[in-house]
């Protein structure tokens, strides 16, 4: 990212000095070092989380252009290949047994090489038009099968969302909030 050595070196030292103990029967134990992750409520968690989603966010893009993965076009300029909100990652291409080789390799080196991994069994899988062998890809990747409609980030997704009623609901819901 261009961080330069000094910024680099702060950071390095921020993780490399957390210290925990353990209290057994009310007393501490002796301190230890942390060899992974953040101390709990280090302000720098959130900044460094985003980052590292700016990386994966950097490997998905690279994978489209390389052709390692195919997103959906949305129109001759844009290509739609994934989403990331807080912590939720959702990733968008065309049905085929390449695309799914490809995410699955892209998370892999993701967990390699930064030591964090999406928990694949808390993941969902939706196949439009392909209902067979979303069964039988979900199974190869140890994931559940999604069905539409479903809920996401507090939108009714599926159904029909082009007719202007499917999205009473969510504009109701978010006129309520607007309005507090």
């Amino acid at each position: 990212f261009g961080f330069g050595s000094k910024w680099r070196s702060w950071i390095r030292g921020s993780l490399c000095s957390g210290k925990a103990s353990i209290l057994v029967n009310g007393c501490p134990t002796v301190e230890f070092q942390f060899h992974r992750g953040l101390k709990q409520g280090d302000p720098l968690a959130p900044f460094l989380f985003i980052l590292v989603m700016e990386s994966l966010h950097l490997s998905f893009s690279r994978a489209v252009e390389a052709g390692i993965f195919t997103g959906i076009k949305i129109d001759s300029s844009l290509t739609l290949s994934h989403l990331f909100y807080a912590d939720d990652a959702v990733f968008i291409g065309e049905w085929s047994n390449g695309n799914l080789i490809g995410i699955m390799n892209i998370l892999r080196c993701f967990s390699f090489l930064l030591g964090m991994s999406i928990n694949i069994h808390k993941s969902h899988l939706l196949g439009i038009g392909v209902d067979v062998s979303v069964f039988e890809a979900a199974n190869r990747i140890c994931c559940s099968v999604m069905k539409a409609p479903f809920w996401y980030l507090g939108i009714m997704v599926g159904g029909n969302m082009s007719l202007v009623k499917e999205w009473d609901e969510s504009i109701a819901k978010l006129k309520k909030k607007l309005s507090k």
